[in-house]
């Protein structure tokens, strides 16, 4: 995450409980990956996240674009 700039800490604050997350199997990673799309205040964030010892380990975090952005861009 430090490549994107992203801190770790910026995660805490993902909208978990309004976030569509699925399990990621498009190739076999070793362990059972899930991504999930959210908010973070008002910009859409990807997470990849994997479940390890009952608690959430993020792999990595992409995105930060307001909403407003994603809805004038198809109109």
């Amino acid at each position: 995450m430090k490549n994107r700039n992203l801190s770790f800490d910026l995660v805490k604050q993902f909208e978990w409980e309004s976030a569509v997350a699925w399990e990621d199997d498009r190739m076999d990673y070793g362990e059972t990956r899930y991504c999930a799309l959210g908010y973070i205040d008002t910009r859409l964030y990807h997470v990849v996240f994997t479940y390890r010892d009952e608690k959430v380990r993020v792999i990595s975090l992409k995105g930060g674009k307001p909403k407003s952005m994603l809805f004038s861009k198809n109109m």
